[in-house]
């Protein structure tokens, strides 16, 4: 079960922290060789992200089965036997997990487990350590519920990589992002969970090593430097740390969207000035953003639109303008407006009848 308050909100620092992979060094393997998150672990993470106080463990525990072996009863595979009496003590817990934001609101996750101990010689310690391993269990199936920093990629055959990568609700607003941007991940393949019923795969030995990051390419940029943020902030942040990190990269040219060449940095920066709200001090830019879509508009009208045709459109501003024109996000506003006036000049000439005058 899985309930929030309706004002409950991530930080965009929680928001990014939690879409972080999970790192290597923090997994472990169970006793059936499955991956895992140790129960403390989750802890640590809980005060990471939400601090000291900002979140409630509950639990209920109710005690399944108690089995008592008198000496000689157990056989191992060895030949022996127990020489005194042991316990096996089963125990299942209901456990409750409530997060608070930093405005009041809060998160709840619920999830039960059972939890076992087997063959101990003190019953005392057989039922503590069942009950421990009952209520560990609960609290980590709650905190997968919180993404991949609390193991939800591990479910996906023990991988350690980043499963859920973004989501669509603004860490501020709470709100639906933008459904016209489309959400640029490709999962990979989904593997049963450990210890389901459709699992055929051996679990590994060890997790999977995480591959080095790749050099970017500017096709592939947008996964490699946004992540989950795409706001303007992001993408300008983004830009920046291309310029930084990988210059060469940051001015190679790209296809726009109007299927011209464009600097890969150069066109990122103006993907944030598009994301920007409008202020009455926009109206300029955003007259000069709808004549630009007119010239390309006109440009598609008369057969010079895609990338085949670049150097065509560029030779016709050239024409229009009286200069040399090596890339069109370089034309002025003013250059816009002559280049669609000679656009629209040629356009009426082409529906003009033959033989008219």
């Amino acid at each position: 079960m899985i309930e929030s308050s309706s004002r409950f909100r991530l930080t965009p620092e929680q928001y990014q922290l939690l879409l972080q992979p999970l790192h290597r060094s923090r997994v472990g393997k169970n006793p059936k060789g499955f991956s895992h998150l140790e129960a403390w672990d989750i802890r640590r993470w809980l005060i990471r992200v939400f601090g000291f106080g900002g979140y409630r463990i509950e639990n209920t525990v109710e005690l399944v089965k108690e089995i008592e072996s008198p000496p000689g009863s157990i056989k191992y595979r060895n030949g022996g036997s127990n020489d005194k009496t042991v316990w096996t003590v089963v125990y299942r817990a209901e456990v409750r997990l409530t997060v608070y934001d930093q405005h009041g609101g809060h998160a709840v996750f619920e999830d039960v487990a059972c939890g076992d101990a087997t063959n101990q010689p003190s019953v005392g310690d057989c039922h503590d350590n069942a009950i421990k391993t009952a209520v560990s269990q609960g609290l980590k199936r709650c905190a997968v519920n919180l993404g991949d920093q609390f193991g939800l990629g591990l479910y996906n055959g023990g991988g350690v990589d980043a499963v859920v990568v973004r989501t669509v609700v603004d860490p501020l607003l709470a709100e639906p992002a933008d459904t016209a941007t489309p959400m640029a991940v490709e999962d990979a393949p989904v593997r049963p969970e450990p210890g389901s019923a459709q699992e055929h795969y051996e679990p590994a030995s060890a997790p999977p090593e995480a591959e080095p990051r790749p050099t970017p390419t500017a096709p592939g940029v947008r996964d490699w430097a946004l992540h989950a943020d795409r706001t303007a902030e992001g993408i300008r942040k983004a830009a920046d740390r291309l310029r930084q990190e990988h210059p060469d990269i940051a001015a190679e040219r790209v296809v726009n969207e109007h299927g011209d060449d464009e600097l890969l940095s150069v066109l990122m920066d103006r993907r944030a000035r598009d994301l920007d709200p409008q202020t009455p001090s926009d109206d300029a830019d955003d007259r000069g953003s709808r004549r630009r879509k007119r010239m390309f508009a006109l440009f598609r009208d008369l057969g010079y639109d895609g990338p085949a045709n670049q150097q065509q459109r560029r030779t016709i501003a050239g024409r229009v303008t009286g200069r040399d024109v090596t890339s069109m996000s370089s034309v002025t506003a003013e250059e816009t407006e002559l280049i669609i006036s000679a656009l629209e000049g040629q356009k009426r000439q082409r529906r003009q009848p033959t033989g008219a005058a």
